[in-house]
C-alpha cells in the first residue's frame, strides 16, 4: 500500500467529508485535545458505547449465517447518525485543523494493525491492505470535489452516502475485533470483510461517476475551500431521532430505536 496515499497528504482538503470515519472507545484518547473538553468527550464516549452495546455486540453475537446479510446492513443504518453526530462533535469541539492533524494520523496504525493480524481471522493480509488503499484513493478524490456534490446528480450521491455508511460501521466492526473489544465467532470477520468490500466497490463506482460529473463542469478542480465547503452542508441534527422500522426476525435485544441524543 502506498504510504503517500494516507501519511503525506496534510493539506486543508484533507478533512471531514462525504469519506471515511471511524472510531472506537479505545482510539478515542488518541484524539488528545478531546481530553480539553470533558463535557464533549463524556458525550462522545456514550456514544460509542451505545453503538458497541446496541449495533456491533448483537450483531456479532445473535447473527447466524443465513441473515447476516441482512443483520449487517440493518445495524450499519441505525449506526449513521451515531457516526455523523460522533464526527461532528470532535470536529465543533477541537477544531478541523486540530481534529485533522490528531485524528488521521491514527489511521495509518489501524490499517497496518487490520493488515497484520488478517490472517489471524482467515483473512489475507494483501488484500485487506489494498481494500484500505482503495477506500483512502477514493475518499481523497471525493473530497477534492467536495464543494461541487451539492450540484451533482443525485442517484451517485445517494450510493455514495448508502456505502460509506457501511464502510465504516464494518472497518469499525473489525476494529473492535482486531483490538480484541469483540470476539465473533471465526466465520463471522471473512463475512464482515467481504460485505464491507461489497461496499467499498460500490463507493469507488459512485465516486469515479461524481469525479467525472464534476471535471466536466469544473476541470482540473484539485482544492477544496474545506470550512465553507463543511460548514455549508452541515445539517443540525441535535433533534435528529432514527424512523422506527422493524428490525430483522432474529434480532431480540436491540433497543437502539428508542435511543435519543
Amino acid at each position: 500500500m502506498s504510504d503517500t496515499a494516507i501519511v503525506t497528504d496534510t493539506s486543508p482538503r484533507f478533512g471531514p467529508a462525504p469519506a471515511g470515519f471511524l472510531i472506537t472507545l479505545k482510539s478515542l484518547d488518541s484524539v488528545t485535545a478531546l481530553l480539553e473538553q470533558p463535557v464533549v468527550y463524556q458525550q462522545v464516549r456514550s456514544l460509542l458505547i451505545a453503538a458497541e452495546n446496541e449495533l456491533f455486540l448483537p450483531l456479532v453475537e445473535t447473527a447466524k449465517p443465513t441473515d447476516f446479510t441482512q443483520q449487517f446492513e440493518f445495524f450499519a443504518n441505525r449506526y449513521f447518525p451515531i457516526r455523523l453526530q460522533t464526527l461532528l462533535s470532535l470536529v465543533n469541539a477541537i477544531g478541523v485543523e486540530r481534529f485533522r492533524t490528531e485524528y488521521f494520523q491514527e489511521i495509518p496504525k489501524l490499517v497496518i494493525s487490520l493488515s497484520q493480524h488478517a490472517n489471524i481471522w482467515g483473512l489475507e493480509p494483501a488484500e485487506v491492505a489494498d481494500s484500505f488503499d482503495q477506500y483512502f484513493t477514493s475518499a481523497k478524490s471525493i473530497i477534492a470535489i467536495a464543494p461541487h456534490l451539492p450540484l451533482a446528480p443525485a442517484e451517485p450521491i445517494l450510493r455514495l452516502v448508502s456505502s460509506i455508511t457501511e464502510i465504516d460501521f464494518g472497518f469499525t466492526c473489525l476494529g473492535l475485533v482486531f483490538e480484541e473489544t469483540m470476539k465473533p465467532a471465526r466465520w463471522i470477520v471473512p463475512e464482515l470483510f467481504r460485505l464491507t468490500r461489497r461496499s467499498l466497490l460500490v463507493y469507488q463506482d459512485a465516486t469515479r461517476t461524481l469525479v467525472n460529473y464534476v471535471e466536466s463542469i469544473h476541470p482540473g478542480q484539485e482544492k477544496l475551500d474545506f470550512d465553507a465547503a463543511y460548514h455549508a452542508a452541515v445539517v443540525d441534527i441535535a433533534q435528529y431521532r432514527p424512523e422506527v422500522d422493524d428490525p430483522p426476525p432474529s434480532d431480540k435485544r436491540s433497543t437502539f430505536r428508542k435511543y435519543r441524543f
